[in-house]
């Protein structure tokens, strides 16, 4: 990643997005300085690992030998445990959701909330739950007083972040609906998907 440039996150995905336009999800994933290769067997994998070095050798670009881990199940990727058995999410994170104890000031509200919020989307009526909490960091406030209200909707929100349909991951073979934006990047995705 370049560092000390303006949005170097972004421009670092974005140069790993053309790198490897037609290799992501189909051999390998990259967010950020993380770029992970997949496949089936150990054989092949060593093939997605010649090509995708090859790729990276041709821009440039190093991978620092001593960050890079080789044949390893599963791997920790964006919070979650990934293997060939499927995702789920990393027990120290769970556990922190379970043993998060109530807030005490703003800053420690404003953790919680922004923990919350990533997950919004499975969390039915996340806004109206979390309205007593949101309202606590609203304005200036001389004095942080934590209300029933506050405590309920902390107990809710923790249930829902706890539970099973929360932390599910989708079932390939299953039927699901894929919210997206209308990029044309997506709308590719989306019609390669359909393709398949």
């Amino acid at each position: 990643m370049p560092f000390g440039l303006t949005n170097a996150p972004s421009t670092s995905c974005r140069l790993m997005e053309n790198i490897f336009h037609d290799l992501l999800y189909n051999i390998c994933i990259s967010y950020l300085d993380d770029i992970n290769v997949f496949a089936a067997t150990p054989e092949q994998l060593i093939d997605h690992f010649d090509r995708v070095f090859t790729r990276l050798r041709e821009r440039g670009l190093k991978a620092k030998p001593s960050k890079c881990v080789f044949f390893k199940s599963p791997i920790e990727f964006l919070g979650h445990l990934v293997s060939a058995d499927g995702m789920e999410p990393q027990p120290d994170k769970v556990e922190k959701i379970e043993s998060w104890s109530v807030p005490h000031c703003l800053t420690e509200l404003r953790a919680f909330v922004g923990l919350a919020s990533y997950y919004r989307r499975f969390i039915k009526h996340f806004a109206t739950i979390a309205t007593p909490l949101t309202s606590l960091m609203k304005g200036k406030l001389k004095q942080f007083v934590w209300t029933d209200g506050a405590q309920a909707a902390f107990e809710e929100l923790k249930r829902a972040l706890l539970d099973i349909v929360t932390l599910a991951y989708p079932i390939p073979e299953l039927p699901c609906i894929l919210d997206t934006d209308a990029s044309h990047v997506a709308v590719r995705r989306l019609t390669e998907l359909r393709s398949q």
